[in-house]
């Protein structure tokens, strides 16, 4: 798994030495996050956390109507529960973010709809659990990488501005001590604007 986080990093990194080749964008946006647990044949349902994710993208034409577009972004997921009606349960999962996707611009890559397809690579940055009010740090509850498949749709309004939703499925289980077949997955669903310069 680190391996896999390096080679992100890395294709990040080659992204910004080459800057003169690329286009740059800021992006920010809501991010509706959730996560799918499940344990011996059993499922667990929570109620989606309210975050936000920002930070910069980076798009390299290699055709007509074909980008591929890194990005290192600072990411909001989670999820919360209310037991009971009594007691509220949050979990924060902070993340920053390597998707490295690629885009199809149905009619070319400076305006109109685009799709998105890709990994999502993720490394934990934090992670608190809120019992009403009082938080405490389960980082170590949870693995430091997750991998996940981004697929989404996007608009450019013009060269510079675009608006997207997309996707985000985890593919990994993220607990780092599992037993009875317990798995945790991260959903999200991201909304956002760019501003390419």
């Amino acid at each position: 798994m680190i391996n896999i986080f390096r080679i992100g990093l890395a294709i990040v990194i080659l992204t910004i030495s080459t800057l003169s080749k690329a286009q740059i964008a800021i992006r920010g946006g809501v991010n509706i996050a959730n996560n799918s647990i499940t344990a011996e044949d059993a499922s667990v349902s929570f109620s989606d956390r309210i975050g936000f994710h920002a930070g910069l993208m980076a798009e390299f034409a290699m055709s007509e109507k074909l980008t591929f577009r890194p990005g290192l972004l600072y990411s909001q997921r989670g999820n919360k529960i209310e037991l009971l009606g009594l007691v509220s349960l949050k979990t924060n999962l902070n993340y920053i973010d390597i998707p490295l996707s690629f885009t199809y611009g149905f009619s070319g890559r400076e305006k109109g709809f685009f799709v998105e397809l890709g990994p999502n690579i993720q490394y934990l940055l934090s992670a608190t659990g809120e019992t009403d009010g009082e938080s405490e740090d389960i980082k170590d509850d949870f693995k430091p990488f997750d991998i996940g498949l981004l697929i989404g749709l996007g608009y450019k309004i013009n060269s510079k501005f675009s608006l997207g939703l997309n996707y985000n499925a985890g593919l990994i289980n993220i607990l780092e001590a599992s037993s009875d077949g317990e798995s945790m997955k991260n959903t999200n669903i991201g909304i956002y604007a760019s501003y390419a310069f």
